[in-house]
């Protein structure tokens, strides 16, 4: 009022509705008495009001002022009305909105108040004394109280679907939350060009945000950040980004895409490409990386091309317009999506058990899966919570009482690495030479059984179609859970021996038939099922990917190679013999004498020290001629497998040009990281390349060198090693096309017959 009193002199007036006059009337009132009560009844919807005094009054509104104050809160919808009342939003919108999801940290908030609560590395009871202690002052305290509720604060608010109907709740990144604030005031005809990550396209749970992405995406160009001089100095090296324009109209899935650009010049170069020359790769032959555009990088994603995606990354039940998003690198690379997508997935291809089960309305048949995947023990909760396993780095006697972690298995090779004696960080992982290996070795684990074994056995997960068994009764297939999309292999998977368990940074995966496992390990252990890792920038390997992993019978040949590169010793034994001597493999494709030193390329009829693969030089030719025979069994040309291996594997490349093999087939020198301490050494180390290459200068006949190894019982033991010249490299594309040529002739023939 014009004194400044409130103009509702209580709160049940504020809580009450106006008496509605028109009601109160008689039916027959005269028209000039609805007119006026008309009016008088819109009088009352506004009123002058002394907002101070509404505040004190009220406590809650107190509060909402306060933190509006502190968070500056920014409510477009309220700032720009006028503009969006005009125009029906922003013709253009332009940002780079932040790279991150709100999230609370203690440990943070109170290393400010107590710098030693972070540096001295306490555990969880240490760090819940420490934080009494911290917080004892009343300063202190409010502090963090202010802290913890701007927080959780924000985590509820860019969690809210109710605020962000396009990105929906859940824990939101904040660039997911400005993506809808974009899509919701850009005008009917505006766009938006927002920088921002692209989590959104992988997240499962992201269904119903990638139906409004798609519809609204018109450029999508994706960046990698390893030119940091020229991007994002303060972003970590192999960040991802995109740049997007968003067209506010919906429509059918139509935009354009480049995947894996470096530098914004290499976009506008693709667009004025005249498509002529080799596509450029991730780098160049000097080991820079290529910033050259193409044309053939340029490419649209319509509906066709989403369906060939839809079919490699989801299930029939997911629609379309919500499949997660395989960036192709290429027109060419869609075309390898095509092809793959036309196979079927490994969950469709393995039969199920049937199970007759009974019910209160009488017994029916269930389907139950032909394979299953498990982590078994949690790393944590396995020790600390069952009470089943403790840390404690050895040897063992048998393979049930092995637990596994991840750095101790590669492509192929279950016995890659074996934890030194003293292990506290994932470098401390020693390479295991195979030549060296008794029939009867078990390479040392970080944890072992805390209780007997029949407790201990009575916790492991059971098999889902033979109840009698547990999930590590069966050979399985392995697989690293966390997923480095940028060293020289991604998917590192390898088949482990019956009883042996894991931790839960390792998946295996049992399966109902020896013959799906084995076909399974050799299709996952190519670089085709691995560049559909890379493509698609899984980073947590789960039963999920597996399933829809594309799945075709790569034939006797790639099958026996796989038993040949896994069974190392006798715990192998028994698959080797249920499965080896049903197989008809081929001989290899090529004469290179380094390939009969593992004798009869068929192996021994009963498994003996002779079925595996030991050598370097031949466990590498095995996965050459897998990655061809499941390139064909899935419909792929040699060029498309070149190509694959020629993008999206550059340290693979790298290392490839970088070894060499001596006249035994042992690698002698390599610029490998994956592989310290292997080859010739000066003083216990690897020498240099340059000194590598002056050492090959003098063309060398015999090379001898001392090393301590340390991967077998009974302590560290210093070995002589000796090489034998002449040293070569290998070609790994001239090897695709002849092993292709090979296995082609043999197809043909085999038809022909």
């Amino acid at each position: 009022m014009p004194d400044g009193s409130l103009a509702a002199p209580s709160m049940a007036e504020f809580s009450d509705p106006a008496p509605d006059f028109l009601n109160m009337l008689e039916p027959e009132a005269p028209a000039k008495d609805l007119f006026q009560a008309a009016k008088r009844r819109q009088e009352t919807l506004f009123r002058e009001t002394d907002v101070d005094a509404l505040v004190n009054e009220v406590d809650w509104l107190g509060v909402a002022g306060g933190v509006a104050a502190r968070e500056r809160f920014t409510h477009f919808d309220l700032i720009f009305a006028d503009v969006l009342k005009a125009r029906g939003g922003f013709d253009v919108i332009v940002g780079n909105p932040p790279w991150a999801k709100p999230s609370w940290n203690e440990a943070d908030i109170i290393g400010d108040i107590d710098p030693g609560f972070i540096t001295r590395k306490l555990s969880a009871a240490e760090a819940r004394q420490a934080r009494s202690i911290a917080l004892k002052k009343e300063p202190d305290r409010k502090a963090f109280l202010a802290a913890f509720a701007s927080v959780k604060g924000a985590m509820t608010v860019t969690g809210a679907a109710v605020m962000h109907p396009f990105a929906g709740g859940g824990q939101n990144n904040l660039y997911r939350c400005f993506i809808d604030l974009s899509f919701r005031l850009a005008a009917p005809e505006g766009f938006a060009a927002l920088i921002h990550q692209d989590g959104h396209l992988t997240d499962p749970r992201a269904g119903s945000f990638r139906r409004a992405w798609y519809g609204r995406i018109v450029k999508h160009f994706d960046f990698l950040n390893v030119v940091k001089t020229k991007n994002f100095a303060e972003v970590a090296h192999y960040a991802r980004f995109s740049l997007n324009i968003y067209s506010n109209k919906s429509s059918n899935v139509n935009f354009t895409n480049i995947t894996y650009a470096f530098l914004p010049s290499q976009v506008e170069e693709s667009l004025r490409h005249d498509g002529a020359g080799v596509i450029p790769t991730f780098k160049t032959l000097n080991g820079d990386w290529d910033t050259r555009g193409h044309a053939d990088r340029v490419v649209t994603i319509d509906g066709s091309a989403l369906a060939a995606i839809h079919a490699l990354t989801e299930d029939t039940a997911v629609p379309v317009d919500e499949a997660r998003f395989l960036q192709p690198y290429s027109n060419k690379m869609l075309q390898v999506f095509r092809v793959i997508a036309a196979a079927p997935s490994l969950a469709d291809v393995i039969d199920p058990i049937i199970e007759i089960v009974s019910t209160p309305d009488g017994e029916r048949q269930v389907e139950i899966p032909g394979w299953q995947m498990s982590s078994i023990w949690h790393e944590t909760g396995a020790q600390k919570g069952l009470g089943v396993i403790h840390r404690e780095t050895r040897f063992h006697d048998k393979p049930d009482e092995m637990v596994i972690s991840g750095p101790m298995f590669h492509v192929g090779n279950p016995f890659y690495k074996t934890p030194k004696a003293v292990c506290r960080t994932k470098a401390d992982f020693e390479i295991v030479d195979l030549n060296k290996c008794p029939d009867d070795y078990l390479p040392r684990t970080n944890y072992s059984p805390s209780v007997g074994m029949s407790t201990y056995r009575s916790q492991l997960p059971r098999c889902r179609w033979d109840h009698g068994k547990s999930h590590v009764d069966f050979y399985r297939l392995s697989f690293r859970r966390m997923i480095n999309l940028n060293s020289e292999r991604s998917l590192i998977s390898a088949i482990i021996s019956k009883g042996i368990c894991h931790i839960h940074a390792v998946e295996s995966a049992a399966f109902n038939s020896i013959e799906y496992a084995v076909a399974s390990a050799a299709q996952c252990s190519s670089i085709i099922i691995d560049y559909l890792i890379k493509a698609s920038g899984v980073t947590n390997f789960n039963s999920g990917v597996l399933g829809k992993f594309p799945w075709q019978n790569p034939g006797d040949t790639a099958k026996h190679r796989t038993l040949r590169l896994a069974c190392l010793t006798h715990a192998y034994a028994g698959l080797w013999n249920e499965l080896a001597h049903t197989l008809r493999p081929l001989p290899w494709h090529s004469r290179d004498p380094r390939l009969i030193i593992e004798g009869p390329m068929e192996g021994p009829v009963v498994w003996d020290r002779n079925a595996a693969l030991r050598n370097d030089f031949v466990r590498r030719m095995a996965l050459i001629e897998i990655d061809v025979l499941v390139a064909q069994s899935l419909g792929l040309t040699l060029d498309q497998l070149i190509d694959i291996y020629r993008i999206y594997f550059p340290v693979l490349q790298q290392n490839e040009a970088g070894t060499w093999y001596d006249k035994k087939g042992r690698i002698a020198w390599s610029c490998s990281k994956g592989l310290p301490g292997v080859g010739y050494l000066e003083e216990g180390r690897s020498p240099s390349r340059r000194r590598w290459e002056q050492i090959l200068e003098s063309s060398p006949r015999l090379l001898d060198c001392e090393a301590v190894i340390d991967f077998l019982p009974g302590g560290p033991q210093q070995v002589i090693r000796t090489f034998e010249g002449p040293f070569d490299m290998c070609d790994r594309v001239e090897d695709y096309k002849r092993a292709w040529d090979y296995f082609e002739a043999h197809k043909e023939k085999g038809a022909a017959e």
